[in-house]
C-alpha cells in the first residue's frame, strides 16, 4: 500500500527530507487549473520532481479537461511513476466549480472515452478514482448521487478524504475521545463492497483533543495518544484492504510541530516502503540451494505499490547466443512496450537466478485468462528466463532452477502452484512465452517440490551415492589390479586432502566437509581424467554406469554424465540437488569409512 503525504505548499525535495522513503505524493489542481501535461515537463513543478517508483495521485476540479494529453505527456515524461487520476475531487462540496451531477456523470463518460481502454490502465499503471469527504456521509450525505454508475467500468477505486467525526458526540467533528479505528474504517470498507471497487484514503488527518482545537477536553496536548490512534488506524485500514493513504500535510494536518504525529507518518512510511518490496528474494533462493546474485541498487528499484498474489512465467525471447548483461540491460532500460525495470527477477541459462528490483516491475498486463486471471504487475511477480522463444531448447540445469525458484517463492507466501502461470496463459491470443514449457509438468513439480515428494527430479543422497559407488564397478589401474570405483574415490581424495584417509573420517561431522559440495565436485570432476591415466577407456566406464540397474522414478544420468564429462564444480552440484547436498557427503564418508573397515 503506497503511503504518503499532500505537499502542502512545500515542494516534493522539502518533502523528501521529512519522509525519505515516501511511496505516494497527493497533487491537487485548484478550479481552473484543469489538466496540464506540461507540468511533467516541467522542472519547476511536483510532478517533474516525484521520486522514482512513486504513485501521484492527482485531482482536479474542472470540466472539459484533455485527460488523454495528461496521460500520454506522464508516459513521454515520468513512465517511471504510476498514475492515479481523481475526476472532480470531492463533487458533493458543491463549491469552488464542483459540477452538477450531470454535468459530474458526462464528465466521467469524457474521461472513460479518452483514458479508459488506455494500456497503462490494463497494466495496473494507472487507476481512475473517485473521491468523496466520509465526513460529509457519515453527517447523511447521499454518495450514490455522486457514483458514476453509468461508468462504473471506468472506476477502479473508491477514495475517501477522512478527518475525525464521532458519530453521538455533541460535536461529532471535535470530539472527546479518539475513535475507534475499526469503526472509522467501517463506512469505506462498506461502500467500496457495495460498488465492488478497491478504496482507500486520499487525504486523513486527525486533530489533536485539546480545547485549543475547540474541542470539549485536554485530552491529549503532547499529540501521543494522536500518534498511537494513527498508528492503529494505518494498521487496522491495511488489514481491510486499503489500497493508499496520503495525509493531508497542510493547513490543520501540517505536522512540522506535530512532531509525535510526524515520527508516527515516517515510521509507517519506512514500514510499508519495506513490508511492500520483495526483499526476502535473494535469501529465500539461497535456501533452496540455488545461484543468486543481485543487481546493484535492487533493494529501491520498482514502485512499492506492490501487493504480490502470484508469479508470472516468462522468457526474455532475446537472441538464442544473448549475455545475460545484455538481457539484465534490456529489464533495467525498458523496451519499446515497457518500461523499466520490467521484472524482479532474471534467470540465466545456466540456471542462476540475478536479483533485479523488489517493489513492481512493469512485465505484464492485466491478464484475462489463466489461474491469474484479473491481475496485472501491481499483483505479480515476474520471472524472466533467457531463451529466444522461437524453439531454443530449455537446458536442464535452466528449468530445474526454473521450477525450484518459484517453488520457493510460494513457499514463502504460503501460495500453492495454482499461483503460477504463463505469460502465454495469461495473456492468450497476445503472449506466447514461454515457449517450450509444459506449464501443467511445471506446476506439478512445484506442488511436488511445496509437499516435499519431489522424488522424480531430486533423487535422495542414497541414491546418489549408489550411482556414483556402484559397488560392482571395477575398473583397471596402471598394472593388472582392479580396484573399485569407491577405492578410486577414495584414493582421489587423499591426493587432494592429503594422505590420511583416518583424518578425513574424523572431520565427518565437521561443517566444512558438510557444507562444501564443491569439494566433492572437484574431486568427482577429475575423475574421468583420472582413470584414462591410469589406463582405462571413458567411454567403457560410461557403458558400464548406463547399465547399471536404475529405479523409473530416479534420474541418474545427469549425475552420471556430470562425472563423465570431467564438468566444472558448478555443473556437477547442479547435477546433485544442493538440498541433499550435506546428506550426499555425509553418505560418501560413511560409506567410504564402511569400505576402509
Amino acid at each position: 500500500m503506497p503511503i504518503g503525504w499532500s505537499l502542502g505548499g512545500r515542494t516534493v525535495a522539502a518533502m523528501l527530507a521529512l519522509y525519505l522513503q515516501s511511496q505516494a505524493v497527493r497533487v491537487f489542481y485548484e478550479p481552473g487549473k484543469g489538466l496540464p501535461a506540461g507540468d511533467w515537463s516541467d522542472p519547476r513543478k511536483p510532478l517533474a520532481q516525484l521520486p522514482p517508483g512513486a504513485t501521484v495521485v492527482v485531482s482536479h476540479k474542472d470540466l472539459g479537461v484533455d485527460a488523454l494529453a495528461f496521460v500520454t505527456a506522464w508516459l513521454t515524461h515520468r513512465p517511471d511513476v504510476d498514475l492515479w487520476l481523481i475526476a472532480h475531487h470531492e463533487p458533493e462540496q458543491q463549491e469552488g466549480g464542483d459540477p452538477t451531477p450531470a454535468q459530474f456523470r458526462a464528465s466521467w463518460t469524457r474521461q472513460r472515452e479518452q483514458v479508459g481502454a488506455h494500456p497503462a490502465r490494463a497494466e495496473g499503471r494507472l487507476r481512475l478514482a473517485v473521491c468523496y469527504t466520509l465526513q460529509w456521509i457519515r453527517a447523511g450525505g447521499n454518495w450514490r448521487t455522486w457514483w458514476p454508475e453509468h461508468e462504473a467500468d471506468a472506476v477502479d477505486l473508491v477514495l475517501f478524504d477522512w478527518y475525525q467525526y464521532l458519530p453521538g458526540a455533541r460535536n461529532p467533528y471535535r470530539p472527546h475521545a479518539y475513535e475507534d479505528p475499526a469503526a472509522a474504517i467501517a463506512p469505506m470498507v462498506a461502500i467500496a463492497a457495495e460498488v465492488g471497487k478497491d478504496w482507500g484514503i486520499a487525504e486523513i488527518d486527525h486533530l489533536r483533543i485539546t480545547t485549543t482545537n475547540g474541542c470539549p477536553v485536554d485530552l491529549d496536548p503532547d499529540g501521543e495518544l494522536c500518534a498511537d490512534w494513527y498508528r492503529q488506524m494505518y494498521a487496522t485500514a491495511r488489514r481491510a484492504g486499503c489500497q493508499l493513504w496520503c495525509h493531508y500535510h497542510a493547513r490543520h494536518g501540517d505536522l512540522t510541530e506535530r512532531l509525535p504525529e510526524q515520527r508516527a507518518l515516517r515510521d509507517l512510511i519506512i514500514q510499508e516502503d519495506t513490508v511492500s518490496r520483495l526483499l526476502w528474494l535473494p535469501q529465500v533462493l539461497r535456501a533452496a540451494g540455488l545461484t543468486v546474485h543481485e543487481v546493484d541498487g535492487w533493494r529501491t528499484r520498482g514502485s512499492s505499490t506492490y501487493d504480490p498474489r502470484g508469479v508470472i512465467c516468462h522468457a526474455t525471447a532475446g537472441s538464442s547466443t544473448s549475455t545475460d548483461a545484455g538481457e539484465i540491460r534490456v529489464l533495467l532500460e525498458g523496451s519499446t512496450s515497457a518500461p523499466p525495470p520490467i521484472a524482479q527477477l532474471y534467470l540465466s541459462r545456466s540456471g542462476a537466478f540475478h536479483v533485479v528490483a523488489s517493489g513492481r516491475c512493469n512485465h505484464s498486463l492485466q491478464g484475462w485468462g489463466g489461474p491469474l486471471k484479473g491481475y496485472g504487475n501491481t499483483n505479480l511477480i515476474g520471472i524472466e528466463a533467457q531463451n529466444d522463444n522461437r524453439g531454443q531448447p530449455w537446458p536442464d540445469v535452466q528449468l530445474d532452477a526454473y521450477q525450484r525458484g518459484v517453488a520457493a517463492i510460494c513457499q514463502h507466501m504460503g501460495w500453492k502452484a495454482g499461483r503460477v502461470a504463463a505469460h502465454r496463459e495469461h495473456q492468450p491470443g497476445a503472449k506466447s512465452d514461454p515457449s517450450g514449457i509444459d506449464m501443467d509438468q511445471f506446476r506439478a513439480r512445484v506442488t511436488a517440490i511445496l509437499a516435499g515428494e519431489d522424488d522424480e527430479d531430486m533423487p535422495s543422497a542414497e541414491q546418489i551415492v549408489a550411482a556414483l559407488l556402484a559397488a560392482d564397478l571395477n575398473y583397471t589401474g596402471s598394472g593388472s589390479k582392479s580396484l573399485p570405483l569407491r577405492t578410486l574415490l577414495r584414493n582421489l581424495h587423499q591426493q587432494q586432502h592429503g594422505p590420511a584417509f583416518a583424518d578425513w573420517q574424523a572431520t565427518k561431522d565437521t561443517e566444512s566437509i558438510k557444507a562444501n559440495l564443491a569439494a566433492l565436485a572437484v574431486a568427482t570432476g577429475k575423475l574421468p581424467a583420472m582413470i584414462s591415466a591410469e589406463g582405462t577407456n571413458p567411454a567403457e566406464l560410461a557403458e558400464a554406469l548406463a547399465a547399471l540397474l536404475r529405479s523409473d522414478d530416479v534420474d541418474e544420468q545427469a549425475i552420471v554424465a556430470g562425472v563423465l564429462a570431467g564438468l566444472p564444480p558448478e555443473r556437477i552440484a547442479a547435477a546433485i540437488p544442493p538440498t541433499v547436498a550435506v546428506q550426499v557427503v555425509d553418505e560418501l564418508v560413511a560409506r567410504l569409512g564402511q569400505a576402509r573397515e
